[in-house]
């Protein structure tokens, strides 16, 4: 696909494409559109190429898949809307951007706000990056997490654009400034964090640095903290290699 501008429109389009070039058109999932998308494999070489702005999926009748896109909260009898809550002024890579988490049993929804600001891309308003919880219920903001940028540079910007997890006590949240954070979930107290703008020894011995983290957050896997670091894409922020996986701890007090 390629981010298009639209007349009258902030926020570009995202057009797809073929891996031929051509522009995506005629019904989708038919035998005819089937017969010109390829693998994923295939569909990366083309973007590494050039002259696309990323690499999409598509969802074809039969596949039995489904995509979620949310964008406030709705009545899943009725379709009404419940509430509203805009947190952030939005841009090519949020306001929210790869997703949001929830704690049914605290009655929170959290929301990561990116807000950073692209060259190219205009972003009107004024920033109001972090991690926000909500009611569910309501989408009352019950706290908010933030914090200054690293530094002044571009790729230095604080903003969460990477999907977050939600447990039973904590959110983990891996910002673009290269700092990966858990959350206290029910009061927005940071507990801990690792700074991943640094070399790594990998156990592969291969020359490995973090970076960035955006796009797939971290997972929770039994008693590990997995998560990959390094994203340079449209952000503009630092790259890396890095697939980190920590060990957690239990504290009694927390």
């Amino acid at each position: 696909w390629r981010f298009e501008a639209k007349d009258g429109q902030v926020k570009p389009l995202k057009v797809p494409y073929w891996a031929s070039g051509a522009r995506r058109g005629g019904t989708q999932g038919s035998e005819v559109d089937r017969a010109k998308l390829v693998t994923l494999g295939e569909a990366r070489r083309v973007f590494e190429r050039g002259g696309h702005s990323g690499v999409g999926f598509a969802f074809l009748p039969g596949d039995g898949l489904i995509g979620i896109d949310i964008d406030g909260a709705i009545d899943p009898e009725t379709g009404e809307v419940v509430w509203t809550q805009k947190l952030g002024r939005g841009g090519i890579i949020g306001g929210v951007h790869w997703g949001m988490a929830a704690n049914e049993s605290l009655g929170l929804v959290y929301v990561p706000i990116s807000d950073k600001k692209i060259v190219g891309f205009s972003s009107p308003g004024e920033p109001t990056p972090g991690l926000y919880a909500l009611d569910i219920e309501t989408g009352e903001r019950r706290w908010k997490y933030s914090r200054g940028s690293r530094c002044p540079d571009l790729e230095c910007v604080f903003g969460f654009s990477a999907a977050i997890i939600a447990s039973n006590d904590i959110v983990v949240a891996g910002s673009m400034d290269g700092i990966l954070e858990v959350i206290a979930a029910e009061s927005g107290k940071r507990l801990w964090s690792h700074d991943s703008w640094r070399d790594y020894r990998s156990v592969n011995n291969v020359v490995t640095s973090g970076g960035a983290f955006d796009a797939h957050g971290a997972m929770i896997a039994d008693d590990l903290l997995l998560v990959s670091s390094g994203y340079s894409y449209v952000g503009q922020q630092r790259g890396g290699n890095a697939f980190l996986v920590f060990q957690i701890g239990v504290d009694d007090e927390q």
